[in-house]
């Protein structure tokens, strides 16, 4: 049964270039979790800058600490991250690559959190390192008295 949660997601950019810049993004909504054969989804439209609501849905895998992540139209993208790894995925029509450096879990309970630091190489050219964090917690109707 999905429940219903509050989504914060940030993710701090160093990009990388001759002048180095921070961008900072960040994004809050309503999404919903589920469990299903041990995996954790959080699915969520995504009204970022660009996005328009594009359907987004995290897979969680917390036996192998992977994570997925699937967003469609119209900015289609699929990548995945494993610590110590280099994923191959999609932006669009860029290829992408994360190399994961630290994944941290914590999935269970009225409230969930994720980190991941990463960096990103888009058509093979090092473009960034990141820190995403995602959190959510229990809507009130959903909360356990």
């Amino acid at each position: 049964m999905a429940r219903q949660v509050r989504l914060r997601i940030s993710n701090r950019q160093k990009i990388a270039g001759n002048s180095p810049k921070e961008d900072y993004l960040k994004y809050e909504g309503e999404g919903n979790l589920y469990f299903k054969n041990r995996q954790c989804y959080l699915v969520y439209q995504d009204f970022s800058e660009g996005i328009a609501g594009a359907r987004t849905t995290i897979k969680i895998d917390p036996e192998t600490g992977r994570i997925f992540l699937l967003r469609g139209e119209p900015a289609p993208m699929h990548q995945s991250f494993e610590v110590g790894r280099v994923t191959s995925g999609v932006y669009g029509d860029l290829s992408l690559e994360v190399k994961t450096k630290a994944l941290e879990l914590d999935i269970f309970g009225e409230k969930g959190k994720i980190f991941i630091q990463y960096s990103l190489y888009l058509n093979g050219h090092y473009t960034s390192e990141n820190n995403l964090k995602i959190s959510w917690s229990l809507t009130g109707q959903n909360r356990t008295s």
